[in-house]
Order: C-alpha cells, then sequence, then structure tokens
C-alpha cells in the first residue's frame, strides 16, 4: 500500500525539519521540555516507524501492520500524558492521534463501512448536517487554529485580498460539499461518512461529473482557509491531508463500492474520473456511493 511509503516520508521529513527550522521545533515543543529532547526518539522512530512503514510498503502483512499501530499508540499515549502535565505540545499530541487513526483504518477501515435500510430524508439528511457540522468544525476551524496558533500566526490579521480571495473559496467549495451531501442522502439514501454509507450508487448531482466531489469539496475549503490566513503551514496541512486521504482512504472506499455495487460501479469509475471534473455530460449508468 502507498500509504505505508507515504508515512515513512512524511515521519523522516518531520524529523529533518524538526532539526533543520527552529520553528518547527518550537511548533512541536512541550512547555519545561528542552526541544533536544525529542532526540531521544529519533533512532526508535526511524528504526520502529519508518522501518516498519517500508517494511508494509513492500510486503504488507497483518504483523507488521499491528507493530505499527502499536507504535503510534504508544506514541500519541505519550504525547497525551505529556499535553496533560504540561498544558502544552498540543500540535505534537494530535499529530499522532491522527497517525495512529490512520494506521487504524489501514488495518480495520474496511470493516467501518455499514448500511441502514432507512429511507426516511429527514434521518438521513440529521445525520449528514451532524456529521458535517463536526468534520467543518474538527478539520477547517479546530486544527488550522492550532496550527497558526503554534507556528506563532495567531490572531490572524486579514488583509483585504486574502480575505475576499480565501472566503470565496471558502463558500465555492462549502456550497459544492452541500450539494454532494444532499446527493448522497436524497439519491443514495445514506450519508457520506461509512458508517451510514449510501444504500444506491450515486451517479447525480456533483457526482455526474467528478467521483469524489466532496473530498474535492474539502480540499478545496482547506486551501481557502489557508489563502483566508495566509498560512504556508495551513496549506501543507491540506496537501498532506489530500495526499493520505488519496492514498489511504480512496482505495479502501473505492473496494468496498465494487464489492457493493458491481459492475455498475465499475462502468462509472471508467466513465467518471477520480478527481478532474468532466464538463460534457457522461451518459447515465444505472442508478444503484461514490464519494
Amino acid at each position: 500500500m502507498p500509504f505505508y511509503l507515504i508515512q515513512a516520508v512524511l515521519v523522516t521529513g518531520w524529523w529533518l525539519l524538526m532539526a533543520l527550522d527552529p520553528a518547527v521545533g518550537a511548533a512541536f515543543a512541550f512547555d519545561g521540555m528542552a526541544v533536544g529532547a525529542f532526540g531521544l526518539f529519533v533512532i526508535p522512530d526511524l528504526v520502529v516507524i519508518v522501518g516498519s512503514s517500508l517494511v508494509a510498503w513492500r510486503r504488507p502483512g497483518r504483523t507488521v501492520q499491528a507493530i505499527l499501530v502499536g507504535a503510534w499508540s504508544y506514541a500519541a499515549a505519550w504525547c497525551i500524558a505529556a499535553s496533560w502535565s504540561t498544558r502544552s505540545g498540543y500540535l505534537g499530541t494530535t499529530c499522532m492521534v491522527l497517525a495512529l487513526l490512520a494506521n487504524g483504518f489501514a488495518v480495520w477501515g474496511h470493516t467501518l463501512f455499514a448500511r441502514k435500510p432507512v429511507p426516511r430524508f429527514g434521518s438521513f439528511g440529521l445525520e449528514t448536517f451532524l456529521q458535517s457540522a463536526v468534520i467543518w468544525m474538527v478539520f477547517l476551524a479546530l486544527l488550522p487554529a492550532l496550527l497558526l496558533v503554534e507556528f506563532g500566526r495567531w490572531p490572524v490579521q486579514l488583509e483585504p485580498w486574502s480575505g475576499a480571495a480565501g472566503f470565496l473559496m471558502l463558500g465555492s467549495f462549502s456550497l459544492l460539499g452541500v450539494r454532494s451531501a444532499l446527493a448522497l442522502v436524497r439519491d443514495g439514501k445514506g450519508t457520506p461518512l461509512p458508517l451510514a454509507a449510501p444504500n444506491r450508487l450515486v451517479v447525480s448531482g456533483p457526482y455526474r461529473r467528478v467521483r469524489n466531489p466532496m473530498a474535492i469539496a474539502g480540499l478545496g475549503q482547506g486551501l481557502g482557509v489557508a489563502v483566508m490566513t495566509r498560512s504556508p503551514e495551513v496549506a501543507a496541512y491540506v496537501v498532506v491531508g489530500m495526499i493520505v486521504w488519496n492514498y489511504l482512504v480512496r482505495p479502501v472506499e473505492e473496494d468496498e463500492l465494487r464489492q457493493t455495487f458491481g459492475d455498475d460501479y465499475v462502468n462509472y469509475a471508467k466513465r467518471v474520473r477520480c478527481w478532474i471534473p468532466a464538463f460534457s455530460s457522461p451518459s447515465t449508468p444505472p442508478s444503484g456511493s461514490g464519494h
């Protein structure tokens, strides 16, 4: 799985940035703990996490995946305890927890997909609204704000051009996300998240043009926040999120869609591209979720 190669590169790159850029070291530091103390974790990270990630990339197996889940569990638990005791270091702790969740998804993500036989629009609509509210709050507000605080860019001084451009991007891509979610609720009889995945293959609305409009919407929203705040750190966070989504979440989701909808999804995937919208109207396949 390419995700593990990406993980090895990201962890190695993070350690290089920590060593070369004092601002990065300060952003991930815990109060009262010398930045150099992180050096104690260099060898374990490079040997266990980077090494195991490279093994999982070339020879995937449950044993090495379990080792990685265990390693990230230890790192996340240590950082949570350090943040709790020092009331600081929240950026590093958040990264460790997200990495743990990503590695858990790599192992068990396929088991998360479920479909509820509930035909009412209101039920799925309410679930989708709550899901979107939580996701937007966490990934578009809390995490960018954490980056801005830790890299010394808070409070943000909005400039007219960047504020207007970022707000326009955020609003436009939010509208795309809402339209995509409505298609999943109305035509798919489900929600965007796998725990209540659509019961029908959605090929209407934005899904007529591109297979992953909600992912595109999320990427555009995040870049809108980066433009609005003029933050390269937020932009980097969005790009890393897109890469991880493309090489971790998307393969699991598409495999599940192929198993559920069979030839309908295979034919749809042949006609409609993953990231680049088609501006000509493709013929409509049998109605039958793609996100």
